[in-house]
Protein backbone atom coordinates (compact mmCIF):
# COMPACT_ATOMS: atom_id res chain seq x y z
CA UNK A 1 0.00 0.00 0.00
CA UNK A 2 1.37 3.55 -1.11
CA UNK A 3 0.68 6.47 1.17
CA UNK A 4 -2.38 7.92 -0.51
CA UNK A 5 -4.05 4.81 -0.22
CA UNK A 6 -3.14 4.64 3.72
CA UNK A 7 -4.65 7.97 3.97
CA UNK A 8 -7.78 7.56 1.80
CA UNK A 9 -8.28 4.33 4.05
CA UNK A 10 -8.12 6.61 7.08
CA UNK A 11 -10.55 9.08 5.39
CA UNK A 12 -12.99 6.67 5.12
CA UNK A 13 -12.46 5.27 8.90
CA UNK A 14 -12.55 8.66 10.24
CA UNK A 15 -15.47 9.83 7.66
CA UNK A 16 -13.26 13.03 7.11
CA UNK A 17 -11.27 14.21 4.16
CA UNK A 18 -8.55 15.90 5.58
CA UNK A 19 -6.12 13.38 4.89
CA UNK A 20 -4.94 14.17 1.36
CA UNK A 21 -1.30 14.59 0.14
CA UNK A 22 -0.59 18.07 -1.98
CA UNK A 23 1.41 18.20 -4.87
CA UNK A 24 4.59 18.78 -2.34
CA UNK A 25 3.62 15.00 -1.02
CA UNK A 26 2.14 16.32 2.04
CA UNK A 27 -0.79 16.74 4.13
CA UNK A 28 -0.64 19.31 7.15
CA UNK A 29 -3.31 18.42 9.93
CA UNK A 30 -4.39 20.29 12.95
CA UNK A 31 -5.39 17.86 15.66
CA UNK A 32 -7.75 19.28 18.76
CA UNK A 33 -5.65 22.37 20.58
CA UNK A 34 -1.74 20.68 19.80
CA UNK A 35 0.54 21.53 17.18
CA UNK A 36 0.16 21.37 13.52
CA UNK A 37 1.44 17.80 12.58
CA UNK A 38 2.69 17.34 8.67
CA UNK A 39 3.16 14.02 7.26
CA UNK A 40 5.72 14.13 4.46
CA UNK A 41 6.31 11.23 1.71
CA UNK A 42 9.05 10.34 0.58
CA UNK A 43 8.62 7.98 -2.38
CA UNK A 44 12.19 7.74 -3.71
CA UNK A 45 13.39 6.52 -0.16
CA UNK A 46 10.09 4.57 0.33
CA UNK A 47 9.41 6.70 3.47
CA UNK A 48 6.83 8.93 5.31
CA UNK A 49 8.06 11.44 8.00
CA UNK A 50 5.69 13.29 10.48
CA UNK A 51 6.94 16.37 11.87
CA UNK A 52 5.59 18.86 14.74
CA UNK A 53 6.41 22.33 14.74
CA UNK A 54 7.10 23.09 19.10
CA UNK A 55 7.70 27.01 18.69
CA UNK A 56 10.66 28.57 19.59
CA UNK A 57 13.64 27.93 21.88
CA UNK A 58 13.36 29.34 25.31
CA UNK A 59 15.62 32.58 25.91
CA UNK A 60 16.04 31.80 29.52
CA UNK A 61 16.80 27.94 30.99
CA UNK A 62 18.44 26.80 27.16
CA UNK A 63 21.19 24.61 28.91
CA UNK A 64 18.72 22.92 31.10
CA UNK A 65 15.93 22.69 28.53
CA UNK A 66 18.69 21.42 25.90
CA UNK A 67 19.32 18.65 28.77
CA UNK A 68 15.75 17.83 29.10
CA UNK A 69 15.55 16.97 24.87
CA UNK A 70 18.47 15.18 25.30
CA UNK A 71 17.79 12.70 28.40
CA UNK A 72 14.53 12.12 26.84
CA UNK A 73 16.05 11.08 23.64
CA UNK A 74 18.53 8.59 25.32
CA UNK A 75 17.00 5.12 24.45
CA UNK A 76 13.97 6.67 22.93
CA UNK A 77 12.72 6.77 27.08
CA UNK A 78 9.98 9.39 26.63
CA UNK A 79 10.02 10.33 22.96
CA UNK A 80 8.42 7.18 21.30
CA UNK A 81 10.81 6.49 18.83
CA UNK A 82 10.48 10.38 17.75
CA UNK A 83 13.84 12.98 18.15
CA UNK A 84 13.78 16.68 18.09
CA UNK A 85 15.74 18.82 16.03
CA UNK A 86 15.74 22.51 15.70
CA UNK A 87 14.38 23.82 12.06
CA UNK A 88 16.98 26.18 10.46
CA UNK A 89 14.49 28.26 9.11
CA UNK A 90 12.57 29.27 11.72
CA UNK A 91 14.85 28.04 14.57
CA UNK A 92 11.71 26.16 16.18
CA UNK A 93 12.12 23.08 18.28
CA UNK A 94 10.29 20.20 16.48
CA UNK A 95 9.46 16.59 16.96
CA UNK A 96 9.50 14.46 13.97
CA UNK A 97 9.25 10.51 13.38
CA UNK A 98 9.98 8.44 10.44
CA UNK A 99 9.48 5.09 8.81
CA UNK A 100 9.43 3.07 5.74
CA UNK A 101 5.80 2.89 3.67
CA UNK A 102 6.09 -0.97 3.33
CA UNK A 103 6.08 -1.46 7.42
CA UNK A 104 2.87 0.62 7.41
CA UNK A 105 -1.20 -0.48 7.15
CA UNK A 106 -3.86 1.65 8.01
CA UNK A 107 -4.31 0.43 11.06
CA UNK A 108 -0.65 0.60 11.93
CA UNK A 109 -0.62 4.36 10.48
CA UNK A 110 -3.26 5.18 12.38
CA UNK A 111 -1.66 4.08 16.09
CA UNK A 112 1.68 5.81 14.65
CA UNK A 113 0.36 8.83 13.71
CA UNK A 114 -2.35 8.60 17.09
CA UNK A 115 0.75 8.68 19.02
CA UNK A 116 2.59 11.13 17.40
CA UNK A 117 -0.05 13.66 17.65
CA UNK A 118 -0.35 12.97 21.53
CA UNK A 119 3.25 12.94 22.29
CA UNK A 120 3.47 16.75 20.18
CA UNK A 121 0.69 17.82 22.30
CA UNK A 122 2.34 16.35 25.65
CA UNK A 123 5.83 17.99 24.68
CA UNK A 124 4.36 21.02 23.53
CA UNK A 125 2.60 21.44 26.95
CA UNK A 126 6.01 20.83 28.58
CA UNK A 127 8.13 23.12 26.65
CA UNK A 128 5.56 26.08 26.88
CA UNK A 129 6.71 25.54 30.58
CA UNK A 130 10.32 26.76 29.46
CA UNK A 131 8.81 29.73 27.54
CA UNK A 132 7.23 32.91 29.97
Amino acid sequence: MNLSEILEEMNRRLKTDAFKLDEQRSCRLSVGDGPVVEILEFPNQGRVLLYASLGPEPVEGKDEFYRLLMRSMFLFKDTLGCTFALDPETDFICLQRTDYLDRLTPDSFYELFEGFCNLADNWNEMLNGFRP
